[in-house]
C-alpha cells in the first residue's frame, strides 16, 4: 500500500507540474550547476548567442542501463501559440532524480564557444528553427518564443534507437518504467512557460549554420557509440555458439555459408552462431496465406580494427506458393560494435 501511495502522489505532483523546475537563457555559456543563482536573460541582440539550460525535478528517478541516454524534448513555441519543433537535448538524472542538461538555441558564425550543440539528432531542432527564424526575418525584426512542456525519451546508443517508455512499452522495459507505463506520452508541463524575445536578421548564414550544427551532432552521436562499443562487451546470449539449425528445414553448414557471404565485402569475420528463435516463424498475409518464412540467428564476429560486434540476422525463405518456399537467405540484421570477450 505504500508503494501504490507514492506513485499516487508522484502522478499527481508531476501533473500539476513543479516550481523547482528552471528553465534559463544567456548570452554566455552556463557553467553553475545552481541554476537558481543564474539570471535569465529575457531578450537577445541579433548578433547574441542564445544559451540554454535546464533543470527538472517532474520525473521520477529512471532504471537507465549505462548505453543510454536521457534526451528531453522542450516544445518551442513562436509568439507563444505556434509550435516550431521539438529542441532535444542529451540529459542526466542523478541519484535524487534531478534531470540537467544544457546546450545552445542560437549559435554564432565563426564562435567556436557558441557551439555547445548537445543532441545526437541532426537536421532535428536547429534545421526547423532556423528555417523558421529565416522566414520570420523576412516579415519582422524581432521574434518572440516560449517553451511551456517537455517530453522524456530514451536513446540506445549501442543500438542505435529510441526505445519505447511510453504507453505500448516494450515488455523487456516495462518493469524498468513503471513511472511511464500508462501515459499516452511523457509530456510534462511547465507551471510557468519561459519566454524571451529575439532579434533576428536576414543576414544571418543560415545555411552555413545548419550544416555545422548537423556535423556536431553527427559527431556527438559516433563520439558516445564509439566510446561505449569500445567498452562493453557482448551480452552472453550471443556468445553461446549453440546454433545446429532446424530439422528438415536448414542446418549449420548452409547458415555458417549464407553468413559468410553476408559479411564478405566487410570489416567483420563471423566466429559465433547462437540460437534467437526457437522455432521457424511463418509470416502470413490477411487471407492466412504465406508470404515467407523465417527464424532470427545470433552472431558473434571479429572486426578488422581490433573491435568485435555482435547482432541478429534475420534468414528468411520467401513463399512460391503450393506449399513451396525459395531458397533460405539473409535478410534484415542488426549490429553492435563491442570489446572483444
Amino acid at each position: 500500500m505504500k508503494h501504490i501511495t507514492l506513485i499516487s502522489i508522484f502522478f499527481i505532483y508531476s501533473f500539476y507540474g513543479n516550481s523547482q523546475d528552471l528553465l534559463r537563457f544567456t548570452t554566455t555559456p552556463i557553467t553553475s550547476t545552481d541554476l537558481s543563482s543564474v539570471s535569465s536573460a529575457k531578450s537577445f541582440t541579433a548578433t547574441d548567442p542564445i544559451f540554454f539550460a535546464f533543470e527538472l525535478h517532474s520525473v521520477q528517478k529512471m532504471n537507465l542501463h549505462a548505453h543510454e541516454s536521457i534526451l528531453i524534448a522542450f516544445k518551442v513555441l513562436e509568439n507563444g501559440t505556434q509550435s516550431i519543433e521539438d529542441y532535444e537535448v542529451l540529459a542526466t538524472q542523478d541519484e535524487n532524480g534531478v534531470i540537467r542538461g544544457k546546450g545552445v538555441i542560437l549559435p554564432q558564425e565563426n564562435i567556436s564557444e557558441s557551439f555547445e550543440i548537445n543532441t545526437i539528432y541532426k537536421d532535428d531542432f536547429h534545421y526547423r528553427f532556423l528555417m523558421e527564424m529565416r522566414s520570420e526575418s523576412e516579415k519582422t525584426s524581432k521574434w518572440k518564443l516560449a517553451i511551456d512542456q517537455f517530453r522524456v525519451s530514451i536513446y540506445d546508443n549501442l543500438k542505435k534507437r529510441a526505445i519505447t517508455i511510453d504507453f505500448g512499452v516494450m515488455s523487456e522495459d516495462v518493469k524498468r518504467f513503471p513511472q511511464f507505463a500508462n501515459k499516452m506520452q511523457p509530456i510534462f508541463p511547465l507551471k510557468k512557460p519561459s519566454i524571451f524575445t529575439m532579434e533576428i536578421s536576414k543576414n544571418y548564414p543560415f545555411e552555413k549554420m545548419i550544416e555545422k550544427t548537423n556535423e556536431i551532432a553527427i559527431a556527438t552521436k559516433n563520439s558516445i557509440y564509439d566510446k561505449l562499443s569500445g567498452e562493453t562487451k557482448a551480452p552472453t546470449e550471443f556468445l553461446s555458439d549453440d546454433f545446429v539449425g532446424f530439422e528438415n528445414e536448414i542446418m549449420r553448414p548452409q547458415v555458417e555459408k549464407l553468413t559468410t557471404k553476408f559479411f564478405e565485402g566487410t570489416a567483420y569475420t563471423w566466429s559465433k552462431l547462437s540460437y534467437f528463435s526457437n522455432v521457424v516463424n511463418i509470416d502470413k498475409n490477411e487471407l492466412g496465406i504465406p508470404n515467407y518464412k523465417y527464424f532470427y540467428l545470433g552472431f558473434y564476429a571479429k572486426k578488422n580494427d581490433g573491435k568485435c560486434a555482435y547482432g541478429t540476422i534475420t534468414i528468411e525463405a520467401v513463399y512460391l506458393g503450393s506449399g513451396k518456399y525459395g531458397n533460405y537467405k539473409t535478410g534484415n540484421y542488426q549490429l553492435t560494435d563491442c570489446k572483444c570477450d
